[in-house]
């Protein structure tokens, strides 16, 4: 009971880290459009599509936009992913007054590119946001539905923000995407690797209902430092199409230490009907965005990235500590134990200069049992009471390796005035 009470705590303190595609919307870890705004349920259970239309006047006096019941929510059932389905809606200007329409929003995953009117001849006429529509004018309101990246039941909406005096009239898609490919597994992590060595990892792509395609990798989706190999797995075709493919992706050695998160794009050949061309004019066509994550690690790796001593009364004293761990086990570092030199900032490719604070901090190394790590205290012993602000610095770290002699660790905190406890130190 206690530790299912911690989880919950733990849970609270530190939600999931958010993540976002190049374009900056919020994706699960398998790269799944997710919107705050949309009620998608990625477990495939079917939610209802609610709308907050308010009910209309009892007199019909001003300006009305209006529909028909049961018009203002489409639904197109299963659609593939990666299809763009259409739909368009019909509403009245059926006030006694002139109807202007300010804007039309759709949420994620849907596009309305133009919204028509009827004119006086009856003739169908591109509307400009803010021109009068006069009563009784047949509205339209074409929109397209995107399921790319998305799965299970997905709702979307169209705010109408016009001179109704109800303020906002919203329409609604809704669909219940199957998804067109099958990837086994869903993304590649290669963990940690040290700097110069090789992984390789693979994974399944297929189609739902088997049907051959041409599947190429898209060169420039490759980041430097890993090498990808597509090959069919299933019955081949004149063409070279296949129902199912093997991608192999190795990492390493060129790649550079630090962290890899970058998108692998799969291509077909087969065309998205109704797709919005890429920006090279090229047609859209069916996809498998395949997630590739490493941490690159040299010879040495600290954690955490930087020293923060957080937030410094004057004159308070307190202590953290960074955590130095050598990857090379031909190498002790309880052997070899590093020195500790704290400067200030430095300018690119310029020496560490000397820093104002550097007497003010004192360092002490620990070799960690039954590591090959040591945990490098860093303690303060109290700041200036003329320093109100942030202050940085740097901790150089010296080593007897012959691949690094040296790691470089920011410092960083802030001083701020107030009451100052009395010879307490803070552990890191």
């Amino acid at each position: 009971m206690a530790a299912r009470m911690q989880q919950q705590k733990d849970r609270k303190e530190n939600p999931p880290e958010e993540l976002r595609d190049a374009e900056g919307h919020l994706v699960d870890k398998f790269g799944n459009h997710l919107n705050p705004e949309d009620e998608h349920d990625h477990s495939g259970k079917k939610k209802p599509l609610e709308l907050t239309n308010k009910p209309l006047p009892t007199t019909n006096e001003g300006a009305r936009l209006t529909f028909d019941i049961g018009t203002e929510k489409h639904d197109f059932g299963k659609l593939l992913q990666g299809m763009v389905a259409e739909h368009e809606f019909t509403l009245h200007s059926s006030g006694t007054e002139d109807l202007i329409i300010r804007q039309v929003k759709p949420t994620c995953g849907c596009t309305v590119a133009q919204v028509y009117y009827e004119g006086a001849q009856g003739e169908r006429l591109a509307y400009t946001y803010g021109n009068p529509i006069p009563a009784g004018t047949t509205v339209w309101v074409p929109a397209k539905l995107h399921t790319k990246g998305k799965r299970g039941h997905q709702n979307t909406r169209i705010n109408i923000t016009s001179t109704d005096p109800r303020g906002q009239t919203q329409l609604g898609l809704e669909a219940d995407i199957d998804p067109f490919f099958v990837v086994m597994p869903s993304y590649l992590n290669f963990g940690q690797i040290r700097k110069g060595e090789e992984k390789t990892l693979e994974l399944q792509i297929s189609t739902v209902k088997s049907e051959a395609l041409l599947m190429t990798v898209e060169p420039n989706s490759i980041p430097a430092g890993v090498t990808v190999d597509l090959q069919a797995t299933g019955a081949l075709d004149p063409e070279g199409r296949s129902p199912s493919w093997k991608l192999k992706a190795t990492a390493g050695p060129e790649l550079v230490e630090g962290n890899l998160a970058r998108t692998l794009m799969v291509l077909s050949d087969k065309v998205i009907e109704g797709g919005k061309p890429n920006p090279d004019g090229s047609p859209a066509v069916f996809q498998v965005s395949v997630t590739l994550s490493a941490r690159v690690v040299g010879p040495f790796s600290f954690n955490p990235p930087y020293m923060s001593m957080g937030l410094v009364r004057p004159g308070q004293v307190l202590s953290r500590s960074v955590r130095l761990t050598c990857h090379d086990a031909d190498f002790s570092l309880a052997e070899n134990l590093p020195t500790v030199s704290i400067k200030g900032i430095a300018p690119a490719n310029q020496p560490y200069p000397d820093w104002i604070h550097a007497e003010r901090f004192t360092p002490r190394v620990t070799a960690v049992p039954g590591e090959n790590s040591v945990d490098i205290e860093l303690t303060c012993q109290g700041m200036p009471e003329s320093l109100s602000g942030s202050f940085r610095g740097t901790l150089l770290i010296g080593l007897t390796h012959d691949e690094k002699d040296e790691v470089v660790i920011p410092i960083t905190g802030v001083c701020r005035g107030g009451v100052v406890p009395v010879n307490k130190a803070a552990g890191g």
